[in-house]
């Protein structure tokens, strides 16, 4: 791997091409001259190094607070302003270490950039998720007040926490990227503030609807939009190819709703209901092939009926889009944050409730973290034709299942799936050992000189034990 050198670097320490390759950029990041911008909540870098430190410069205004990962692990949290910051250190040069640095914090309220990677060692190549997440949202995806007590009144910045969030960890159980879209205040139609789309108010701020957001790499109304003099910059959607997108909007809208029924509150729902609608032909048009899940209801349902309505009426002629109705939030919690906002366990038992019902409706399965020991099968402990195969209705994503074994029919003893990047070294007949990244396998083959079995799996590991995936069709085998 070439890194190239940009300016001067300490003597031992190597500062990275910021667009080097082998840096793994997530959510919606931009260039801003030779810096990246990653104001969008989550948005930053990961990368692998064999090195034995790291460290960071950022341009910030607001103070952002940025959490750092080493290894899939929370290491620290720290706020920034203009700097240079450890990002990590006393690692061990001889392995490959995978760092994390995201901004958790939202970009209503301050805007970073990564100006300078220093490695004290070299970077290594690091594979990417096969499976891409985009979630819109308010301030209930961004995490505010999450970890603020339920009696806080106040707003500190430190208490919202997007890591930590049911968008993320939702990611993390699908083992996917995620691009995370989150404005505090936002509204589907109407925003918190009672701004509507095209609207802006005293200050010439315009208003937080993400029909009017959602094409910007920078929205006008964001910290750097004003700092820039309330101007926005489109977002480049080339490359931005979202498998799943989730919608939860719909909150700051009802807090907005006339309290009476009559002219006035049918007026209402009928806009809310045209404005999901605009914001779904946005979305679908840029992501044609996406599943969208539009769900809505953890801190209020006022406009349950209206938003399902709106929804369904949407997918009578697009199959990709549907609705989940979530339980109130004290179904989750005796308690909340800050706002009558969600708490971290409100939001780690959203991200089990979405994923329980995503992953059904669309056959997508955790990645989760594992550790166990494939067993050498015998004969003897084996008997009849007991078969393992990897259930073919789910395939998912792209990195799809393989089909079932040639000679599986007919064949006794026990079966293992067929991994298309296992290597010339995976053949019928032979007991094989594979070690990744100290893992070692053993992979026993039952049958006979006649009828040797059917071609074994792969397992891949990252150095966290993640299951992960190649971009092939690896399969893996099911007890």
């Amino acid at each position: 791997v070439n890194c190239t050198i940009v300016g001067a670097a300490d003597e031992g320490w190597t500062n990275v091409n910021l667009k080097d390759p082998n840096l793994y950029y997530h959510g919606r990041t931009f260039d801003i001259g030779s810096s990246v911008g990653i104001d969008w909540s989550s948005s930053g870098v990961s990368f692998n190094v064999k090195a034995t430190d790291v460290k960071m410069t950022f341009a910030a205004n607001g103070g952002p607070w940025i959490q750092i990962f080493v290894d899939g692990e929370r290491t620290k949290r720290i706020q920034i302003t203009n700097g240079e910051y450890e990002i990590a250190t006393d690692l061990n040069a001889e392995k490959v270490t995978e760092i994390k640095v995201v901004n958790s914090s939202e970009n209503n309220f301050n805007f970073a950039a990564i100006n300078r990677i220093s490695i004290k060692g070299e970077l290594v190549p690091i594979e990417r998720k096969n499976y891409k997440i985009e979630v819109i949202g308010d301030s209930i995806s961004a995490g505010q007040w999450m970890t603020a007590a339920s009696d806080a009144t106040v707003f500190n910045l430190e208490e919202e926490d997007s890591t930590r969030t049911y968008a993320s960890l939702l990611a993390d159980k699908f083992d996917a990227e995620l691009t995370l879209l989150a404005s505090s205040g936002a509204g589907v139609y109407v925003d918190s503030s009672g701004l509507k789309s095209g609207e802006v108010n005293t200050d010439n701020k315009p208003a937080n609807i993400w029909a009017d957001m959602y094409g910007h790499a920078v929205t006008a109304r964001s910290a750097r939009g004003v700092a820039r003099g309330i101007k926005s910059e489109d977002w480049d959607f080339t490359n931005d190819n979202p498998d799943l997108i989730i919608v939860n909007l719909g909150t700051n809208d009802a807090s907005k709703a006339p309290k009476e029924a009559g002219t006035e509150l049918d007026t209402f729902n009928n806009g809310v209901t045209t404005a999901v609608g605009d914001l779904l032909t946005k979305i679908t048009t840029k992501h044609p092939n996406a599943k969208i899940v539009w769900c809505y209801g953890i801190m209020n349902n006022t406009l349950t009926t209206v938003i399902k309505t709106a929804v369904e009426s949407f997918a009578k002629t697009n199959s990709n889009v549907s609705f989940i109705e979530l339980p109130a939030q004290s179904e989750f919690s005796d308690t909340t944050g800050g706002g009558n906002h969600p708490n971290v366990e409100t939001h780690a038992k959203l991200a089990d409730y979405l994923f329980d019902r995503i992953g059904a409706a669309y056959k997508l399965e955790a990645r989760s973290q594992i550790d166990y020991t494939v067993p050498v099968l015998t004969t003897e402990t084996v008997t009849g034709n007991t078969i393992f195969p990897l259930e073919k209705e789910k395939q998912d994503h792209g990195s799809g299942f393989t089909s079932d074994p040639y000679n599986l029919n007919g064949n006794t003893g026990i079966h293992y799936e067929w991994a298309a990047g296992a290597g010339s070294g995976v053949r019928n007949g032979i007991d094989a050992k594979f070690s990744f990244d100290g893992i070692s396998i053993k992979l026993a083959n039952i049958g006979d000189t006649t009828n040797p079995g059917s071609r074994r799996f792969a397992l891949y590991f990252t150095t966290n034990k993640s299951l992960a995936y190649n971009g092939q069709k690896n399969g893996l085998l099911r007890i």
